[in-house]
């Protein structure tokens, strides 16, 4: 499932590409039209290309470190090593 999404992300960027190629072609309107589309096209593409690969590496994920067990481990101290009042 993860290779059909990267394969669809380069054909969207591909696209992008293709729309804005194409539009130098054209009248005044239409060429920046053509311009306008390619360019969001690229932009989002790029930018979900690059917050996808943020998220697989988990550069997103919180910088605690977990230790399992930790709180199970601790230990109360005895009785007669309690400070006294």
């Amino acid at each position: 499932m993860r290779e059909i999404l990267d394969i669809l992300q380069l054909m969207a960027l591909g696209i992008g590409y293709l729309v804005i190629y194409f539009a130098e072609r054209e009248e005044k309107i239409l060429r920046l039209a053509g311009y306008f589309i390619g360019v969001v096209i690229v932009s989002f593409t790029t930018f979900y290309i690059v917050f996808d690969l943020l998220v697989q590496s988990r550069a997103f994920e919180p910088r605690i470190q977990r230790y399992p067990g930790t709180m199970m481990q601790h230990r109360m101290m005895p009785p007669s090593m309690m400070p006294q009042k």
